[in-house]
């Protein structure tokens, strides 16, 4: 009797939590340009609190029941072009939305979270929610870069980022789809009471929706009064929902693409050892996590234990491996046993051998990491800084248009012409040009004779 109560009022407790629950709801977000979208990546990095062990896991059911119930209640034949539109790209991506619902999310409730949340899926909804819900990887840069530079992400968060992304794609797809529902939920009220005007003040759809402009530019159309003003909110509207759904699709697919093991921070350290470059996929993986999971034990940043081994690279010999030798008939066997420690990634990392024999590929089962091969590289992102430098003579005339990005801080150049030896040397700054002490102003070109010549060049870099 008593477990049936206790059941009882569990059941009553668990009932009124989803009946109080608030429904989800879409938060308001600001679109940042490049220079404010840099100023909000900085602001993040310094002012996300500290990390905690866990979080629990995401709560997605909701939203995949909003695209189920908008696949329902949407047809393809409705009249309104927004409703057919919106129904079509539905059905065009039919087999794209089921896959999103089987998706599995549980791997992130054990990744570091802030305020109950796992931090990547924090970031990534940063990210994408400045951006109109487009996934442009030089903001996937820049913020990343910003945050590893405060703490780095751990080895199992660059590998969860792809899901982070997908899991606030699919949340706002779901808000979308529960907006697009909404709207034809609004229709269908304002079409009824248009039919049977006389109703309004009884009816409870009326009082809740009267001052909607949804509600009444459709209302407005049936009994033929004005709806310019309801028609064009009603437009931006669709317009914005259409807009940000298409961009949320785009992003779903390039988010598959994207190789975010490029920014895990200690790849930078890691990736000047021949042995780890070589290595295969597997060993790579394999080493990185044994990395990630030791840095964790030692409650040390990743970035910090990767200079730890650096470091201890450089100095004394590893210790002898311990190892038993058996022979059987004419073969020699040898059992060795690897701690998991930075020992064994020294070792691991002095030997290609070691690198295998320690983190490669376990023969014992079939490896279900093969779409992975072909997007992760395991190696560190290269950013290749681009200049123009136009330098021509022609009869005597020297003719200079530096174009440097602001990574470049000053370049000087020795050339000969006619047997005569002169310096150029360009640096940011504003146009200007001198000739042996003598300032010009502009860059005019500069005549070559017997008298060797310093040319000091200022123009704006980064333009």
């Amino acid at each position: 009797m008593e477990y049936a109560i206790c059941a009882a009022v569990t059941a009553i407790f668990v009932l009124l939590y989803f009946l109080v629950k608030p429904a989800p709801r879409e938060r308001f977000s600001v679109t940042l340009n490049d220079a404010e979208f840099r100023e909000c990546a900085l602001k993040t990095a310094y002012e996300m609190p500290d990390p905690q062990e866990s979080s629990g896991e995401p709560d997605i059911a909701v939203y995949s029941r909003y695209i189920s119930r908008a696949e329902r209640k949407i047809d393809v034949s409705d009249g309104e072009e927004f409703f057919k539109r919106f129904a079509l790209t539905l059905a065009d991506r039919k087999k794209d939305f089921e896959d999103l619902k089987k998706k599995d999310y549980s791997a992130l409730q054990n990744l570091p979270s802030v305020n109950g949340r796992p931090r990547v899926c924090v970031i990534a909804e940063k990210i994408l929610a400045h951006s109109r819900f487009i996934f442009c990887a030089d903001r996937v840069e820049t913020m990343l870069n910003d945050i590893n530079a405060v703490r780095t992400l751990t080895f199992p968060e660059i590998m969860a980022l792809e899901d982070a992304f997908t899991l606030v794609l699919h949340t706002k797809a779901g808000l979308l789809c529960k907006r697009a529902t909404t709207l034809c939920k609004i229709r269908k009220s304002a079409k009824r009471i248009a039919g049977k005007p006389y109703t309004y003040k009884t009816d409870a759809d009326f009082a809740a929706l009267k001052n909607n402009v949804v509600f009444s530019k459709f209302c407005g159309e049936e009994l033929g009064y004005a709806t310019e003003q309801s028609s064009a909110a009603y437009d931006a509207i669709c317009d914005d929902t259409v807009f940000t759904f298409e961009n949320v699709l785009d992003s779903l697919d390039n988010v598959k693409l994207f190789d975010f093991s490029v920014f895990y921070e200690p790849l930078k350290i890691i990736a000047t050892f021949e042995t780890y470059v070589k290595s295969d996929f597997e060993c790579k993986k394999n080493f990185l996590t044994a990395l990630s999971r030791q840095s964790t034990k030692e409650n040390l940043d990743e970035t910090a234990y990767a200079v730890r081994l650096l470091n201890y690279s450089d100095y004394g010999k590893l210790p002898a491996l311990k190892a038993k030798r058996l022979t059987f008939g004419g073969k020699k066997g040898v059992f060795a046993a690897f701690d998991d420690d930075i020992v064994t990634l020294g070792r691991a990392l002095s030997s290609d051998t070691y690198m295998s024999l320690i983190y490669g590929k376990s023969t014992k089962k079939k490896s279900t990491l093969e779409n992975l091969k072909i997007k992760n590289s395991f190696m560190p992102k290269i950013r290749i800084v681009g200049a123009e430098f136009d330098f021509s003579l022609n009869e005597d005339k020297l003719k200079i248009r530096p174009r440097f990005p602001e990574e470049v801080l000053r370049a000087e150049i020795l050339f000969r012409h006619k047997g005569v030896e002169h310096t150029a040397i360009v640096e940011p700054g504003e146009e200007e040009l001198s000739v042996n002490g003598t300032v010009f102003k502009g860059i005019p070109d500069v005549y070559l004779g017997d008298i060797p010549l310093t040319i000091r060049i200022r123009a704006p870099f980064g333009k």
